[in-house]
């Protein structure tokens, strides 16, 4: 058997509604549900039922409710009703009854609106008394529902909430936490001279019907629309890469494009280099997806785009994410993708945000469900590999040794990872006098016969910098 005070006053039983006869049963029920498990003295039970001047025979009109709904409630025996000085008790599971199951669900922001949809009416609909419970139940639900509303704004859905607050702004003027949250509603959805407006008309209908100003919560608000807090532009991206070598490829200029290629073919740093040279006015975005989730990653970016408090659910902080970068023209770097799943949840709504993954996976899933552009890096032409090393040795250096620059490029195997290897391992003399050079150009012979023995680049042993120079 469950019961229902969200709305009107009623009983089931294995689905079916029992029906109650009488004003008076429903308010006895009602008054003994609201304080379930808890004794309610028999006065006030007389006291909900008439508001002043009850009759002699109340205390027994009480008592043939109480036995009635004895006889309503005998199919379940977990549940009775118990006389207990000064009154009566009903004994119920808690949960039996819908007001319980509300406040659970609203203890969680995540599952706010699901417990408002439990309210059926006005609460005690059909009771005729216990105004003063009513009026708390209604407070109870507003209060839910400000905090609801606030919750899905703060998640990214504010032009949703918009129709329903400018309703409940109608029905309730004089809540000052409704006027606040339509306010930040419209301030997020681009609608500032609304926003404004509607706090004139917060002051206005406050100082007709109450004769004051709106309260400190109000002002800060309105305080908030007017001077924007200022946040340092997102500037993500770690530094380019010194000496990059461009390989001139094309990334083609769709919202969202795919680096593949193995492990050292230079996909971080070509990505980089891109990111640093887009046009991004409202920022740059860049999370490293090894070994983080997608909440991990949203949460690190959407933290540097606002400071209030962020949703716990990847679904709804996604939304937030999108609805953040909506119309802006930033540049998102996410690197070294494990799979397109991973990516999904991170890509912006909008296509005026260009978005660059690095990956060893080809995202098959990606460019078909995003229409993603792939570009797909091998390893680099022997005229790469030297302008790499003419970039990192410098140029008198690698014309020098030619046959030993030919050498360690056939060995590299167009890889930049092991060329950059290599370099760093030829030149470590910092400042480079006279004999510094001898011995870069020492070190470049030394370095590419080892790698020429060992066949792998990613193994090659460091030269030293102290070597003997033959003379």
């Amino acid at each position: 058997m469950r019961f229902g005070v969200l709305g009107t006053v009623v009983m089931w039983h294995e689905g079916r509604e029992i029906s109650l006869s009488s004003a008076h049963q429903r308010t006895v029920l009602a008054a003994l549900l609201l304080q379930h498990n808890r004794v309610v003295p028999l006065e006030k039970l007389i006291d909900a039922l008439w508001d002043s001047a009850p009759p002699p025979t109340a205390r027994n009109i009480v008592q043939g409710c109480v036995s009635h709904l004895r006889t309503l409630l005998a199919p379940d025996p977990e549940i009775r009703i118990m006389h207990r000085l000064p009154g009566y008790v009903l004994e119920t599971p808690a949960e039996r009854l819908d007001l319980t199951a509300f406040r659970t669900l609203a203890t969680d922001p995540e599952h706010l609106r699901e417990a408002l949809t439990l309210w059926r009416n006005d609460p005690l609909a059909d009771v005729p008394g216990l105004h003063a419970q009513r009026a708390a139940l209604n407070e109870e639900r507003l209060g839910a529902l400000e905090r609801c509303l606030d919750h899905e704004i703060r998640a990214g859905a504010h032009r949703e909430a918009i129709p329903e607050l400018t309703a409940l702004v109608r029905a309730h003027p004089l809540r000052e936490g409704l006027h606040g949250l339509l306010m930040r509603a419209l301030h997020r959805a681009g609608r500032g001279s609304e926003a404004l407006q509607a706090f004139h008309d917060a002051r206005r209908v406050l100082g007709d019907e109450t004769g004051s100003e709106p309260g400190p919560e109000l002002q800060t608000v309105f305080q908030q629309i007017l001077q924007p807090a200022c946040r340092i532009l997102p500037r993500q991206l770690p530094a380019a890469l010194p000496g990059f070598v461009d390989r001139r490829v094309d990334l083609g200029d769709g919202p969202v494009t795919v680096i593949t290629g193995q492990r050292g073919l230079g996909k971080t740093a070509l990505a980089l280099h891109w990111g640093h040279r887009q046009v991004c006015p409202d920022g740059q975005l860049f999370a490293d997806l090894t070994l983080r989730s997608s909440f991990e990653s949203l949460h690190g970016m959407v933290s540097t785009l606002i400071d209030s408090p962020l949703p716990t659910d990847e679904h709804a902080l996604a939304a937030l994410y999108r609805s953040l970068l909506a119309g802006k023209r930033m540049v998102v770097v996410l690197d070294n993708a494990q799979c397109a799943e991973q990516v999904i949840p991170l890509l912006p709504g909008t296509p005026t945000c260009r978005v660059l993954i690095t990956s060893r996976d080809r995202m098959d899933a990606l460019a078909i469900s995003h229409h993603a552009t792939r570009v797909r890096l091998g390893p680099w032409s022997d005229s790469e590999s030297r302008d790499l090393l003419v970039a990192r040795l410098g140029p008198d250096l690698v014309r020098s040794e030619p046959r030993a620059t030919a050498e360690l490029i056939r060995f590299c195997a167009g890889n930049p990872r092991a060329l950059a290897t290599v370099a760093s391992r030829v030149r470590p003399h910092l400042p480079r006098t006279a004999a510094c050079r001898d011995a870069e150009r020492w070190a470049l012979r030394t370095v590419t016969i080892r790698t020429g023995r060992r066949s792998t680049p990613d193994l090659v042993g460091p030269a030293s910098s102290t070597a003997q120079v033959p003379a």
